[in-house]
């Protein structure tokens, strides 16, 4: 079953990406949890580093674009 999701998750990614990059990295998350922890039972704990570390990386997207997009407003 883990690698019917992995593969079909694996094969729409790249349509994701081009189509609506939210969507991309929302996919993306589970499917690096899941590849990270093959092997292994993925623990609360796993689960939580990738939650936060996905947080992190989305704010820091949204202040940098935010920043720059304000910057090209400014400019015209």
């Amino acid at each position: 079953m883990t690698l019917a999701v992995v593969g079909l998750v694996g094969a729409v990614r790249g349509y994701l990406k081009a189509a609506n990059y939210a969507a991309y990295t929302l996919v993306m998350t589970p499917l690096v949890t899941v590849l990270s922890g093959l092997g292994h039972p993925v623990s609360s704990s796993l689960l939580r580093e990738r939650l936060v570390d996905t947080v992190i990386g989305c704010l820091i997207s949204l202040l940098i674009g935010y920043f720059v997009w304000r910057r090209v407003r400014w400019t015209e």
